[in-house]
């Protein structure tokens, strides 16, 4: 199977924000790839007018003024450890990813930020933006990253052939109801991630539960807010689970979750 068929009627190109000294090692993660890669060093000035349609693209996606401002982009996580990457298509940027290191684990990358311009949602671009990002640090062992419980990008996330493992709910500084998860690198992200398609799990294929913390894998109400709370204490005490599965049923967005061992 060609994992790349869906996409051949687009006009893409990839590119990739990040400081000079690290593009040998990303070139190498990207070497397979069947579209041109364009790379830009935030520490030169040439890059100056792509920071400001990148800008566009977060304020497409995310609303006017809601994007970071521009130095940002040169600063933060760039001209470090991090990358910016993600897709043009006719020579416009389309979706974007942002990967940061994890300072406590150098085997660890962090997604701060993956959206997609609402023109081509819908369209597989959410997962082959994924799909890329984990591509672009594939000598990590582990990518962890931000969600919510009612976000349905879970879906592309199913997608990583491994267990998704929640570290922690609820934070200040984001919305009250995101996640936290990790989950393993595969070998070759990005023709697995595409090539993968996650079973779908009725709602009745396992119980729900409304107000105690799971023993064996079961459903979870996206907006039990208190449960979740509940279980993120259980996490701090030890106990390990990992999500297997998403579902909506009359318009109520549940998540399937399973104690987890390695």
């Amino acid at each position: 199977m060609n994992v790349f068929e869906p996409y051949k009627s687009l006009n893409l190109q990839v590119f990739v924000v990040t400081h000079i000294a690290g593009w040998p090692v990303v070139q190498a993660n990207l070497s397979d790839l069947p579209w041109p890669v364009k790379y830009f060093d935030p520490s030169d000035y040439r890059g100056h007018a792509f920071t400001r349609e990148i800008i566009e693209l977060n304020e497409a996606a995310y609303g006017k003024g809601m994007a970071a401002p521009a130095w940002t982009f040169a600063n933060f996580g760039t001209i470090g450890a991090g990358i910016t990457g993600g897709l043009l298509c006719d020579g416009q940027p389309i979706a974007k990813f942002s990967i940061v290191g994890n300072i406590n684990d150098p085997t660890i990358s962090h997604e701060w930020t993956l959206l997609v311009h609402p023109d081509y949602q819908g369209k597989g671009i959410g997962s082959l933006t994924l799909a890329l990002a984990i591509q672009a640090v594939r000598q990590k062992r582990f990518h962890t990253f931000f969600t919510q419980t009612d976000n349905a990008s879970l879906h592309a996330y199913l997608k990583v052939p491994h267990p998704l493992e929640l570290l922690a709910y609820g934070f200040v500084h984001t919305r009250p109801n995101s996640l936290l998860i990790k989950v393993a690198i595969p070998a070759e992200p990005l023709k697995t991630i595409l090539g993968h398609k996650p079973r779908a799990v009725a709602l009745a294929e396992y119980p729900i539960v409304v107000d105690s913390i799971p023993t064996e894998t079961a459903w979870i109400g996206a907006n039990n807010h208190q449960l979740w709370l509940d279980l993120n204490e259980a996490l701090h005490a030890g106990q390990r689970f990992a999500l297997t599965g998403r579902t909506v049923e009359d318009g109520k967005t549940y998540l399937l979750v399973a104690p987890h061992h390695d």
